[in-house]
């Protein structure tokens, strides 16, 4: 697994109107990946929609709140050597509040 690190695509999903979110696939994934709207904002329920039965969809793996931010950016999964400790490091940001975050991956491909 770790080398699956290198082939992560970090996608930010900036909300509608309360939830940013931070989503992933690996590289080679195929398309058509649902991560929820216009049922979800974030793993929320968005309005009044309810998600179709037979919907699957794939959960963020990182999300916050508009408390804390308005618009998430950027991302970068750290791949340096200076930093060790900073290796598998998701880093990303909100537009807004300036403030930057880090979900770490796992080798066993958690976050």
């Amino acid at each position: 697994m770790e080398s699956l690190v290198g082939l992560l695509c970090d996608i930010n999903d900036v909300g509608q109107s309360s939830w940013e979110e931070v989503d992933y696939l690996s590289a080679g994934s195929p398309g058509g990946a649902n991560f929820g709207w216009s049922y979800r904002e974030g793993a929320h329920l968005y309005g009044a929609a309810s998600t179709p039965d037979d919907t699957l969809l794939t959960d963020p793996v990182a999300e916050y709140g508009h408390a804390q931010g308005i618009s998430v950016i950027g991302g970068v999964v750290y791949r340096g050597e200076q930093l060790t400790d900073w290796q598998r490091v998701n880093l990303y940001g909100d537009y807004g509040s300036g403030f930057i975050w880090g979900s770490l991956w796992a080798k066993d491909g958690s976050w």
